[in-house]
Parts: structure tokens; sequence; C-alpha cells
């Protein structure tokens, strides 16, 4: 399958077109192949091309592209810059050397591990760090959400806390 995706997009890049559609142009790629293939991208864009690129693949989507859209059952539900879509209030914390999550509101999407909890979190920063200070931590990491969380929440029935 790689050969042929190959192949597909060298001919569909083979000319300057100022318009590009593509829909999983990555699928089938090696890793090597799909930095090559973003460089270039990122090359026609900066020339004045515009690419529509379809993919499931939405941390290729968040790293690569400027705008994004979400399509669900065939309407339009979200569509702004990659920054203003994950630009959220909600923060993913993911706690070390706990099993337990903490007893807190304004948490969703709870995920406990052997020696970690992670969750999403939107509440008030201060209540959160009082909280976690009762807590025999190892260690904490507090991020943004990921565009693949966004995209879920367009999915799921949690849209409250987003």
């Amino acid at each position: 399958k790689g050969m042929r995706m190959k192949y597909a997009l060298a001919l569909a890049l083979s000319h300057q077109a100022d318009f590009l559609v593509m829909d999983e142009p990555t699928s089938g790629l090696d890793p090597l192949m799909q930095k090559a293939f973003f460089e270039l991208i990122h090359e026609r864009n900066k020339e004045g091309a515009t690419i529509f690129l379809s993919s499931h693949v939405l941390s290729e989507i968040q790293h690569h592209c400027k705008n994004a859209a979400i399509i669900r059952a065939g309407r339009l539900i979200a569509c702004d810059s990659v920054e203003k879509l994950t630009n959220t209030k909600a923060r993913r914390v993911t706690l070390h050397g706990i099993c337990v999550p903490p007893e807190l509101e304004n948490m969703k999407n709870i995920t406990c591990t052997e020696n970690s909890v992670s969750f999403l979190y939107d509440g008030n920063i201060k209540t959160l760090v009082t909280e976690l200070n009762h807590l025999p931590l190892t260690d904490m990491t507090v991020t943004e959400p990921e565009l693949e969380e966004i995209f879920l929440h367009y999915y799921t029935k949690e849209a409250d806390i987003l």
C-alpha cells in the first residue's frame, strides 16, 4: 500500500496546482515519507496553494494545519483555527503515584492505571492545587487537551467541559 500511496502522491503533486484536496494522504506511508510529504505540503502552501486535508490522524491535523473543521453526520459542527479549537479552559491533568482520583468537581474523562490517574479538569486551579497538596504524588503534568480530545467532545454528550 505504501508504494501505491507514494505513486499517487507523486502524481497529485507533480504539477503546481493552486488547490489540492487530499483524503488520508499519509495512509500507508512510513514515518520518513510522512515527514517528506508534510514538508512538501508546507512548501506548496507557502507558495500560495490551498490544501484541504481529510484525515482521521488528528495529531497530523494539529501539527500541520492552520485551520480545522469537524464534520458529523454530514454536517459542519465546528470550524476554526486549530489554535482556537484547542484553546479551551479544560486541562488534561495526569497524576503519578496514585491510583484513585481525587474527589473534585469539574473532572471528566477519568482514566486510572496502577500508578497514575488522568482526567480533564476545568475547575479553579487553586482548588486543584490545594487538593493535590494532600496526595502522595511522585509527578504531575498539566497540558492542553489534544485535538483528538476536542474532536471526541463533539461526538459525545459530555460537551459541557469544553
